[in-house]
C-alpha cells in the first residue's frame, strides 16, 4: 500500500504540472487573450514543424532495430487497441447504436502522443528517448486510425455524408516518421552530421510544451453547458478510463511483459489510461457531427483522467510493473 501511495502522488504530480500548463492554456483562451486564431497558429506549427523535427532526430538517433526486433509490434497494438475499445464500447450502445456511433471513438480512441510525451518526460526522464520512440511508432497506425475509423464514427448522426480523402493521411509527422525509419534501416541516421540533427532535435524540444498548452486551449475553448444524457458520458468515461486499461493490464499480466520488457508495459498501461483524442474535435468541428457533446465528454474525461491515470500506473508499478 505504501509503495502504491508514493507511485500514485509521485504521477499525481506529474500529470497535475501538466494540468496547470493545461489550465493556463484554458484560462488565457477564457480570457480572450488567446484567440482561435493563435490556438490554429500553435497546433497547424505543431503538426508541421516541431512534431516531425522531434520524431526525426529521436528515431535516427535513438531507435535501433536490432534492440528492438518486435518493434513491428507498436503500429499493430495501436490498431488492437482501438479495435478492443470499440469492441467494449459497442454493447453499451448496442440498443441505440445507430444514433450513438459517435461515442464509440471518444471510447476507444486515445490521445496516444500529446498526453503520453509529457507523461513521459516527467515519470520516466532516464528513458524518456526510448520511450519517445515506442511513441512515435505506435502513432504511425494511430493518426491514420483518427481520421479514418474514427472521423467517419465521430460525425455520425447528423445525416450528412462524411467525404474522405487518401491525401488526409499523409500528414507532416507521417512523412517524418516514414523517412526516419528509412534513415535507420539503411543505416544512412549514422551518416547523418551532428551539425544537421542537432538544430532538427533543438525544434523538436519545442513539442512537448507547446502541444501541451494547445491541448489547454482547445479545451478552453470548449463551451459547457447541460451535460446532456449523463448515462452517455459514465458509460464512455467507463469504458476509456476504467475498462480499457483494466482489459489491458490483464493481457500484460498474462505475457508476463512486466518482467520482459517493463518499459514498454508501462508505455502500454499510460496510452490505455489516457482521455480520448482532442483531435476529435477538429473533425467534428471540420466535417460535422454533435459538437456540443463531443466537446463536454472530452472535458469530463481528461478531468476524471487527472485522478485515473494516476491510479492504474499506480496499480501497475505495485503490481510487478516498472
Amino acid at each position: 500500500m505504501t509503495q502504491f501511495i508514493e507511485t500514485f502522488l509521485h504521477t499525481f504530480a506529474a500529470v497535475g504540472k501538466i494540468g496547470l500548463v493545461i489550465l493556463a492554456g484554458g484560462i488565457l483562451v477564457r480570457r480572450h487573450i488567446i484567440k482561435q486564431a493563435h490556438i490554429s497558429a500553435l497546433s497547424d506549427t505543431t503538426v508541421f514543424v516541431f512534431l516531425p523535427c522531434l520524431m526525426f532526430s529521436n528515431i535516427v538517433t535513438n531507435f535501433d532495430p536490432s534492440q528492438e526486433k518486435f518493434w513491428w509490434l507498436l503500429p499493430l497494438l495501436s490498431f488492437v487497441m482501438v479495435t478492443g475499445g470499440i469492441l467494449i464500447a459497442a454493447p453499451l450502445f448496442w440498443r441505440e447504436l445507430r444514433t450513438k456511433t459517435n461515442l464509440l471513438p471518444l471510447a476507444a480512441i486515445q490521445n496516444a502522443g500529446y498526453m503520453v510525451l509529457p507523461l513521459g518526460e516527467m515519470l520516466i526522464p532516464d528513458q524518456f528517448d526510448r520511450f519517445s520512440v515506442y511513441v512515435f511508432l505506435y502513432i504511425l497506425v494511430h493518426n491514420p486510425l483518427i481520421w479514418t475509423v474514427g472521423k467517419v464514427l465521430i460525425t455520425q448522426g447528423q445525416g450528412q455524408s462524411v467525404p474522405f480523402s487518401w491525401k488526409e493521411l499523409i500528414t507532416p509527422p507521417l512523412v517524418a516518421n516514414l523517412i526516419a525509419l528509412s534513415f535507420v534501416f539503411t543505416g544512412f541516421n549514422r551518416s547523418l552530421p551532428d551539425f544537421l540533427v542537432e538544430p532538427i532535435h533543438l525544434l523538436g524540444t519545442a513539442t512537448i510544451p507547446v502541444a501541451t498548452f494547445v491541448l489547454g486551449a482547445s479545451l478552453g475553448s470548449i463551451h459547457l453547458s447541460r451535460v446532456g444524457q449523463k448515462a452517455d458520458l459514465i458509460k464512455v468515461i467507463a469504458v476509456k478510463l476504467f475498462l480499457l486499461p483494466l482489459a489491458v493490464m490483464g493481457v500484460l499480466f498474462a505475457l508476463d511483459l512486466g518482467q520482459t520488457n517493463a518499459l514498454l508495459a508501462l508505455f502500454l498501461v499510460i496510452e490505455a489510461a489516457v482521455g480520448p483524442a482532442t483531435s476529435l474535435i477538429l473533425a467534428v468541428r471540420t466535417y460535422g457531427g454533435d459538437l456540443q457533446k463531443v466537446s463536454v465528454i472530452l472535458f469530463y474525461s481528461y478531468a476524471a483522467s487527472l485522478f485515473t491515470i494516476p491510479f492504474w500506473v499506480s496499480l501497475w508499478k505495485t503490481l510487478g510493473g516498472l
